[in-house]
């Protein structure tokens, strides 16, 4: 992927995925080459799967809508008083 925009917040190159700075044609060759590996795809994959697991799975967007809730409930009881 190019490394435009936020893409670096989300992909940390060689560990999830491959970056390549915008409009080096080379740098893609590369980067492409290095994903024929079968091995390197499924590393990658692992890792996408192990964060997006811990980091946006249901259940922990429910824990945090609950928790929102709960403060600003919080908060407005706390303003009423």
């Amino acid at each position: 992927m190019s490394d435009i925009g936020c893409a670096s917040e989300q992909i940390v190159s060689g560990r999830n995925g491959l970056l390549h700075p915008r409009g080096n044609v080379a740098a893609l060759a590369n980067a492409l080459k290095r994903l024929i590996d079968g091995d390197v795809c499924d590393c990658f994959g692992k890792q996408v799967r192990q964060c997006v697991h811990e980091h946006y799975s249901v259940a922990l967007m429910r824990r945090n809508y609950e928790s929102l809730m709960e403060e600003a409930a919080h908060r407005r009881r706390a303003g009423a008083a």
